[in-house]
């Protein structure tokens, strides 16, 4: 039931939207940052206050394309990246996603059990939509929306509708994506744990795609978020792990996700239906 700011997992929505639309770009994503508007302070990346934390001085990314923001979850390609997909496309991908809806996920003869709803603000100001973009803002969203849009990258682009029973019959909310945005983004999202900053997740023979994310949240730490599915073909799992106040999402989210990835091998529900025991 709980909402939190989704952070770097919701640039999962903004990626698909923006390979729904035909952007992949490529944008220079500078130390110092991008500015939205004027009179606003820039977006950086967490790289630069590690650095500036150590002394150091963070040289930034330089230029980067969608895959490699990702793996990098650079803030500075997404703030952009949100800008140019523009208010139309964000209000259309978040209604997909149903982020504003509660999401059922037990129907019985007395009645429903639901999440509650998240909240996806209206917007028209471009300075505004980069930090939503970026997982910021006025943004929030429960652990299962974000489970549900991360297993319909998995699922082609299908969103599957959220079931607490195994026994009761798999539906569909509707369609988040393209099958070929779903499948150009899982690669991508395979990338960010062979490569990028969910590497911690890679587990061997399972092929995980997934997305780490750390959330700024008023009073005190960061949200700590992971969220993945695999294996990458045919995929039979989706983990997602939110730690409050836990800090960075690779530190303290990722080998929550691990462990029950690791489980899950052992039990062989990796394997696909009908293959050995269940």
């Amino acid at each position: 039931q709980g909402r939190y700011p989704p952070g770097s997992v919701f640039k999962i929505l903004v990626a698909a939207a923006a390979l729904d639309k035909g952007l992949a770009p490529i944008y220079s994503c500078p130390a110092m940052g991008y500015i939205a508007g004027p009179d606003t302070p820039p977006i950086r990346d967490s790289e630069y206050y590690a650095y500036a934390r150590r002394g150091a001085v963070w040289p930034g990314w330089g230029r980067l394309n969608l895959e490699q923001a990702l793996a990098h979850s650079s803030n500075v390609y997404f703030a952009q990246l949100g800008v140019a997909c523009g208010t139309d496309v964000f209000h259309a991908m978040t209604a997909r996603a149903q982020i504003n809806a509660p999401l059922v996920y037990l129907q019985t003869s007395s009645g429903e059990l639901r999440s509650a709803a998240g909240n996806a603000p209206d917007v028209t100001r471009p300075r505004k939509l980069a930090m939503l973009a970026i997982g910021q803002g006025d943004l929030l969203a429960t652990p299962l929306h974000v489970a549900c849009f991360t297993a319909a990258v998995a699922a082609g682009g299908e969103m599957p509708r959220p079931r607490l029973r195994a026994d009761e019959a798999p539906g569909r909310l509707g369609a988040l994506c393209s099958p070929h945005a779903a499948e150009r983004l899982a690669t991508m999202l395979r990338a960010a744990v062979r490569d990028g900053t969910g590497r911690g997740a890679d587990v061997p023979g399972l092929e995980v795609c997934g997305k780490t994310g750390t959330a700024q949240a008023p009073g005190g730490d960061d949200h700590a978020w992971f969220t993945c599915f695999a294996p990458r073909r045919a995929p039979r799992l989706v983990v997602t792990v939110l730690v409050e106040r836990g800090g960075f999402g690779a530190r303290t989210a990722l080998p929550v996700a691990r462990a029950l990835l690791e489980d899950a091998v052992r039990l062989g529900l990796t394997r696909p239906e009908g293959e050995g025991e269940s």
